[in-house]
């Protein structure tokens, strides 16, 4: 996904009559009361996430600086639920990323012609080139779930995929 934000109702200090943020389905907070679920009973399940290294657009921009926000609450809220599950529950061992990973895929490759970084003004694309790391952009929307339902589709993980008025979004749900 391009952005990975939701469930803002169970956000840390989050209170609907001063937060007008739109971020309100419910999927994050799903995938974490699942693992909860599973913790509870004593059942391995983990959850992937693949994001972006950086998000489209400017990231210093207001709207960019927002939306990071927006998926660092989201992702820390889930990770909160599960090491209260794990905290309550067990196992002792267990860590919240035993259970729930994000990644963002990256390569890196160094330029094959020598760059005059003088002559680049983007601070950015400076950083880019110096490191060699280019962002591997991941647009696929997969989930299989208990080896048993698999949906692919085309929705976003946001509040503009998912509030219904919108993006015109379709899936394919297969149970085995």
């Amino acid at each position: 996904n391009q952005y990975f934000m939701g469930s803002s109702k169970w956000w840390e200090g989050f209170t609907d009559s001063t937060n007008n943020i739109p971020c309100k389905h419910r999927v994050p907070y799903e995938l974490a009361m699942r693992i909860v679920s599973k913790i509870r009973t004593g059942q391995r399940f983990t959850v992937y996430i693949c994001i972006p290294l950086y998000p489209e657009g400017d990231p210093q921009s207001v709207a960019m600086q927002a939306v990071l926000c927006w998926q660092s609450r989201t992702l820390q809220m889930m990770y909160s639920k599960v090491a209260e599950a794990l905290a309550r529950w067990g196992p002792a061992d267990a860590h919240p990323c035993h259970y729930l990973n994000v990644y963002c895929l990256a390569k890196r490759e160094q330029c094959p012609v020598r760059v005059d970084l003088s002559m680049v003004r983007n601070p950015r694309q400076q950083q880019l080139i110096q490191t060699g790391r280019q962002m591997v952009y991941v647009h696929s929307k997969l989930m299989v779930c208990d080896d048993e339902y698999l949906m692919i589709g085309s929705a976003n993980i946001n509040h503009r995929s998912l509030g219904g008025d919108r993006d015109t979004e379709i899936a394919l749900g297969c149970v085995e």
